[in-house]
């Protein structure tokens, strides 16, 4: 019997937790039984949600490293003084090994682009904040027990600009593609990241095989949702924005602009509500402009609601990793669609991308 054990450095309970845990139902089809690694002695309450929104069963959740860190780690001279001292015994029976979402942690420069990279475990930054620190201890014992016992180590960038394990100090880093694998919603090929259907794992299972929801019935033209943060390079979009919802007779707008300090935001749920009786949403590049927002897109796209593509985006990585290129390309073209030419996008775009396929390696 296979057993895997997976961490998060996410709150479960917290804002991404929700949509994060829908990455987890794809463990269920790799193995028999599944542990949850935590960072608290208490996490009954965080299984619980995390198999709700998961769609799956958590065997055992284990706190196996919090009393060596309030006790023993946080009083060392450095991570890799702790990295040293770790005892990863504790997964050693696990056939596999999985970090789903990992270092999203920008304030304390443990990103993709940040000046940790290549550094960390050989530095002491946060090693006395709990908050961060419990993660680090968490993630660092399952790059340990990877690299003395075999173990394959399975990471799913929840978000790309996350700094990956691979991006460790040389002395630790795990070795991409033997035994260590990162992921993504589309293949990544400048990071590295392999393709994994996660998403389209969870809506598989969400979805009655006998009673599936209707979302063709549409009352709303186009319904978008954005951010401008102050220094994103995002201050020229809302105009740009305003121009394209102008061509809609009924269209729905909620942004958050620091620049102008206003905020017309609605919680997720209400959102999603939204774009289920849309016929179009957009897409914005993300922060870093060479990633695409591939969840946000396959979420649009089972609504049928199909999203239209900025310019700025980078379409060649998605586009090439599903096949979908050209209607991609048409997409990003600035032309709207008519509804017969929009149905039969949708078509194609659900045919390729909303299917199961890419498994962990």
């Amino acid at each position: 019997m296979t057993k895997g054990i997976f961490y998060t450095t996410r709150a479960i309970d917290g804002r991404e937790g929700k949509n994060l845990c829908r990455h987890l139902t794809i463990l269920k089809r790799t193995h028999e039984t599944v542990d949850m690694l935590t960072a608290n002695s208490d996490e009954s309450n965080k299984s619980k949600l995390a198999q709700d929104y998961g769609l799956f069963t958590i065997s055992k959740p284990h706190n196996h490293y919090g009393d060596f860190y309030a006790n023993e780690a946080k009083d060392m001279d450095d991570w890799m003084a702790v990295y040293n001292a770790i005892n990863p015994v504790a997964l050693k029976e696990y056939s596999a090994l999985y970090l789903i979402g990992g270092l999203d942690l920008h304030r304390s420069n443990l990103g993709r682009f940040e000046n940790r990279v290549g550094v960390f475990p050989n530095d002491r930054g946060q090693l006395k904040f709990e908050s961060c620190g419990l993660h680090l201890v968490n993630i660092l014992a399952m790059v340990k027990a990877h690299n003395e016992y075999g173990i394959p180590l399975h990471e799913i960038a929840y978000d790309p600009n996350e700094m990956s394990c691979d991006l460790f100090h040389p002395d630790v880093a795990p070795v991409k593609d033997k035994g260590y694998y990162l992921y993504h919603g589309y293949d990544i090929p400048l990071y590295g990241a392999h393709r994994l259907d996660s998403l389209q794992c969870w809506l598989e299972a969400s979805t009655h095989p006998l009673f599936p929801e209707d979302y063709s019935n549409k009352t709303v033209d186009f319904t978008f949702g954005y951010t401008v943060l102050k220094e994103s390079g995002r201050e020229h979009y809302p105009e740009q924005i305003e121009a394209v919802a102008s061509q809609f007779a009924k269209s729905n707008l909620f942004a958050k602009n620091e620049y102008l300090g206003t905020n017309t935001h609605v919680d997720g749920d209400k959102y999603l509500d939204l774009i289920k009786v849309s016929r179009f949403t957009y897409m914005l590049p993300s922060y870093n402009k060479h990633c695409f927002s591939n969840y946000r897109f396959l979420e649009s796209i089972y609504h049928d609601c199909l999203p239209l593509i900025h310019r700025d985006c980078n379409i060649q990585d998605v586009g090439s990793s599903f096949g979908v290129l050209d209607d991609f390309t048409t997409l990003q073209s600035g032309r709207i669609p008519d509804e017969a030419e929009r149905l039969a996008i949708l078509g194609r775009l659900k045919a390729a991308m909303l299917v199961t396929t890419k498994m962990f390696r």
